[in-house]
């Protein structure tokens, strides 16, 4: 079905070359008076020539139909998460259908970067909004670690993060970059919002969930989509691993459902006289003793009760590998038993694994032993549809964001809170500059 409609399809833009080429009108020339012999050897060179230019015609409009057979047929109904324009090759448009994540090297130019966090021995524009000494523009909210104004630190190594900096005219810079546009273009089109805005500046030595953030879709906490019609950008301004934090992303899940984010936390009972024979029961133990033996000593007990309703980071847990708080091994020597006492499902925080990994490395787990510096957009196309949080498992996240923005003054609905922190950056107004409630 596909490839006869990709058939059709080409037909009609075939139809339209040669309606062109038959209808152009060169300017004709004024024949001469010749004599009968002239005209019959004319009309006699002008048949040949007449048929070759028809065969050149004919293998011409072949070859334009070929090209045009080919563009439509390479990827037929292919590509859902990338648009028809000359940014992205082919190549690059497959690896982001299939992995979500593509990265461009070098794409933004160092002075737009330099402006935005500049590494010299000067009060730069970041240091100067975290000491006030320039007044933060528009809707931008500065976000400081408690664990470490307990400890006295200040400016950059206070604050971790800018939030929605879409006015500033230093940074907006960035979210304004043509080259960066270009390529979001090719992801959701060319009618563009920047949405949800952050300079991300975690500071070494915190020991606070403050700046620690677990696995996430961002999609989760947006009240607008299709997911295919968002995306982000995130550029390190400095050189990010695994010591300072890097990005981390699993290829391939944009493509699966949405997950709950809320996570559970966990307590000890090894030795409540109950709570034992959970960990003594001899089904179990057979199971435990074909992984790892008859000799078992049960170590790292929890009992898992998570109340409804809570959205705060004490009850999240981030992704995470057992074995690296562990100070005895190998891996292949501990195992875990893990029993649901009821019901559970993704509305009430079901047990998340990524199979395989048992046999990979060790990733680190620890808090940044230095700065982890890098700036992020969101953008949307402008005219996405937004949705109600109401009576989900979201409305809790909708509930705190307007209630931390009544406080400030700014009375919204969720859904125009978004509107409100973003940005027009390419294409005319749309759905997102239209508000149903007022300031």
């Amino acid at each position: 079905m596909n490839n006869a409609r990709n058939n059709q399809i080409a037909r009609n833009i075939y139809k339209k070359i040669l309606v062109k080429k038959i209808t152009r009108k060169d300017t004709p020339e004024v024949p001469r008076q010749s004599t009968k012999k002239e005209a019959d050897i004319r009309r006699e060179g002008t048949a040949s020539t007449s048929v070759r230019e028809e065969r050149s015609q004919t293998i011409q409009l072949n070859g334009e139909l070929q090209n045009v057979l080919d563009s439509v047929q390479r990827y037929p109904q292919k590509f859902k998460y990338t648009k028809n324009n000359t940014f992205l090759t082919d190549e690059q448009r497959k690896f982001y259908e299939e992995n979500g994540f593509i990265v461009f090297k070098k794409l933004i130019s160092d002075e737009i970067l330099n402006q935005c966090f500049l590494y010299l021995p000067i009060r730069q524009r970041f240091v100067d909004i975290c000491t006030k000494k320039i007044a933060p523009q528009g809707n931008t909210i500065l976000m400081k670690d408690l664990e470490l104004a307990k400890k006295g630190k200040t400016a950059e190594y206070l604050y971790y993060k800018i939030n929605d900096f879409l006015y500033d005219d230093v940074f907006i810079q960035y979210a304004a970059c043509k080259e960066l546009l270009d390529i979001v273009s090719s992801i959701i089109g060319n009618n563009i919002t920047a949405t949800h805005s952050m300079l991300i500046n975690k500071p070494p030595g915190s020991s606070s969930d403050a700046s620690r953030h677990p696995m996430h879709q961002d999609q989760y906490y947006f009240p607008f989509g299709p997911p295919e019609h968002v995306v982000a950008a995130w550029t390190a301004l400095e050189t990010i691993n695994e010591e300072n934090g890097c990005l981390f992303v699993l290829p391939g899940t944009h493509t699966g459902k949405l997950y709950l984010h809320d996570y559970p936390k966990i307590n000890d009972f090894l030795y409540d006289d109950v709570f034992i024979q959970y960990a003594a029961c001899k089904e179990l133990l057979d199971i435990v003793s074909s992984i790892i033996g008859n000799n078992i000593t049960a170590t790292h007990s929890m009992l898992i009760n998570k109340p409804p309703g809570s959205s705060s980071d004490a009850s999240r847990h981030p992704m995470h590998q057992d074995q690296y708080y562990f100070p005895f091994g190998p891996p292949e020597h501990v195992v875990a038993a893990w029993t649901a006492l009821e019901t559970i499902n993704e509305e009430n925080g079901c047990l998340f694994v990524l199979p395989g990994t048992h046999t990979g490395k060790l990733y680190l787990h620890d808090y940044p032993k230095g700065f982890r510096r890098a700036i992020s957009v969101h953008y949307v196309d402008t005219n996405c549809e937004f949705f109600d949080f109401k009576e989900t498992t979201r409305e809790n996240i909708a509930h705190e964001i307007v209630q931390m923005f009544a406080k400030k003054g700014v009375k919204l609905s969720y859904q125009d809170i978004w509107k409100y922190k973003g940005r027009l950056i390419r294409g005319p107004p749309g759905n997102f500059q239209k508000y149903t409630s007022r300031l």
